[in-house]
């Protein structure tokens, strides 16, 4: 019900700039819903929504999410179990994006068979813009801890 109502408030809210919804158990299910309500949403900026179970289902939605929203500059996914098939999900909605300039997946479970997938992704990303950082620390062995499309191994500012 509490979610419904967050929901709900999302649709006719135009002042939000940043939102955490760490450790709130939303499941795929969850994700669907916050990808239908922030679409189109026009000032949010920062979704953090760690460790919520989202799994390789709720990484798809927010792909879509990626797509079509363009206001959210950091969006922080870790301790989700995305997975393999989450990350090339995620990839598929990065590649579309113009905005996003951080993304966190630490703690995902991500293995070193998506790296070269994600290097060509961070290839293809507007190179116009300012560095795009996407950070995968502690996932699997062998799978490196920062793409940028500048290819640095250093984080942005905060």
């Amino acid at each position: 019900v509490a979610f419904q109502l967050l929901i709900s408030a999302l649709a006719c809210n135009t002042q939000l700039q940043k939102l955490d919804l760490t450790q709130n158990g939303l499941g795929s299910f969850g994700a669907q819903k916050l990808q239908q309500a922030l679409e189109k949403h026009p000032t949010l900026q920062e979704l953090c929504i760690c460790n919520n179970h989202i799994g390789c289902a709720g990484a798809a939605h927010l792909a879509e999410l990626l797509k079509s929203n363009t206001t959210i500059t950091a969006l922080d996914l870790a301790e989700n179990s995305i997975g393999n098939q989450g990350m090339m999900s995620l990839l598929q909605g990065l590649a579309a994006n113009s905005v996003l300039q951080w993304l966190g997946l630490q703690h995902n479970h991500i293995g070193p068979e998506c790296e070269d997938s994600i290097w060509e992704t961070m290839d293809l990303v507007d190179m116009g813009s300012a560095t795009r950082l996407l950070d995968a620390r502690n996932n699997r062995r062998g799978l490196s801890e920062k793409f940028t499309t500048r290819k640095i191994s250093t984080p942005l500012a905060a």
